[in-house]
């Protein structure tokens, strides 16, 4: 398992002045109490976060921060980092200290959902050759509904981009400073092609959402992308009886010291207003995390439906198979389904389902355990079913929980077939 302590590269850090969140009326303050809205609002933001390559397929992100689906407003919420540590795999690159900041915001005629990310600095390259840095990357998305209806604001800044070539510095012209980024490109011959400020918003008659990327890098030699400062934000109108939450995944691992080896795979989030009864599904053929396990046919679907007397919010998630390096462990047939249900006068339903069909450890089967049991294989894992976190407005559950062990210490666990929901008070 070194092999993953060795794929995290430290990042340097570098001093980041404060700034206000953008976006936030001093009409909506922190002196203001939070009140209902008509609305559904959600955002959050990151500073990084690895995908594809010889890596996972997403890392988890770093200085990440959140508000969850909720009709509250003014709230704030956020995530300040002075070090990063980063499964980057270029020890070329190097990432500044970052701060993300989340809020829902009021005035008499607006409603909005907003998230800043701010990164002192990112350096690709060496400077002692060939090299860029980037200073003072502002990622903002807004979305917003007032008396004209609904809107999104999606802007990507940059105060200095400076090219060294030999320990030589220049400005790059070519990247205008403090204006909005989309689509820029720059590159670094033989080590990573950047582009700035890549969007996803949209706004119809019922909802807006607001999505950008500051800085997408592709890192030649590891053929994996790392991305730099991440805003999304979220307005819907329309709730009749509750505000849903939820996301269906395949894979997560965590261990190794506390850090978050590996993002959540197949990811698939349940919107606050749900999907009008409409399965939305998606499919990862294989998701490789390098010397811990290959996790093959992920599939993930998530399904909410509002009505004048309820709500509903149901997720399942499926892996076909996971095997686990050298350790000669294969679990097939993993699956998770869950359901909760909300009245409109209040009444919280829950179920939960879970499948394994089988453990293997080299030509030995083992007996699936039920849930509350644990199966221990010595030296190899310690392994769980149908692992349920209740919460005040829905729950959590996992299919299969796999403690992996070196010796008799438990180094890392490693979740497959999750489900999260929940739906609030509307």
């Amino acid at each position: 398992m070194n092999r993953n302590r060795r794929a995290l590269a430290l990042v340097s850090a570098a001093a980041l002045g404060g700034s206000a969140l953008a976006g936030v009326s001093a009409a909506s303050s922190a002196s203001a109490a939070p009140a209902a809205t008509n609305f559904a609002l959600a955002a959050n933001g990151w500073s990084t976060q690895v995908v594809g390559g010889a890596l996972p397929a997403a890392s988890g992100p770093t200085g990440f921060a959140l508000i969850a689906c909720t009709r509250l407003a003014p709230r704030v919420s956020g995530n300040n980092t002075a070090a990063l540590r980063v499964p980057n795999g270029s020890p070329l690159v190097r990432v500044g200290a970052t701060k993300t900041r989340v809020a829902t915001a009021r005035t008499q005629n607006r409603v909005s959902s907003n998230s800043v990310n701010n990164v002192a600095n990112v350096v690709v390259g060496n400077k002692a050759t060939t090299a860029l840095q980037i200073n003072g990357i502002q990622t903002v998305g807004r979305a917003w509904h007032d008396g004209s209806g609904y809107h999104n604001r999606q802007v990507v800044t940059v105060a200095r981009v400076t090219r060294y070539v030999n320990g030589n510095p220049s400005p790059v012209a070519s990247i205008p400073t403090n204006q909005d980024l989309s689509g820029q490109s720059l590159r670094v011959p033989g080590v990573a092609a950047l582009t700035f400020g890549s969007q996803s918003g949209r706004v119809n008659a019922r909802s807006a959402t607001a999505g950008v990327t500051g800085l997408k890098i592709d890192l030649t030699v590891s053929r994996s992308s790392l991305l730099v400062g991440r805003a999304n934000a979220r307005i819907d109108g329309g709730a009749v009886a509750g505000i849903m939450g939820g996301v269906a995944w395949g894979s997560r691992l965590d261990g190794l010291g506390g850090v978050a080896n590996s993002g959540s795979t197949a990811a698939l989030f349940l919107p606050c207003m749900g999907t009008n009864g409409v399965w939305r599904n998606r499919h990862v053929a294989r998701v490789r995390i390098p010397g811990v396990a290959t996790i093959g046919g992920l599939n993930t679907a998530v399904m909410g439906r509002q009505g004048t007397t309820g709500a509903a919010a149901n997720g399942r998630a499926s892996v076909a198979r996971a095997t686990f390096g050298d350790r000669n462990l294969v679990i097939r047939g993993i699956r998770a389904t869950g359901r909760v249900t909300r009245t409109k006068a209040g009444s919280i339903g829950r179920a939960a389902t879970t499948t394994v069909l089988g453990i293997r450890v080299g030509n030995r089967a083992f007996r699936v355990p039920r849930p509350g049991r644990t199966l221990a294989i010595p030296g190899v894992a310690r392994i769980q079913t149908k692992v349920v976190t209740r919460t005040a407005n829905g729950f959590s559950v996992a299919a299969v929980r796999v403690q992996l062990l070196q010796g008799s210490r438990v180094e890392s666990t490693l979740r497959l077939g999750n489900v999260r929901l929940n739906i609030r008070r509307a």
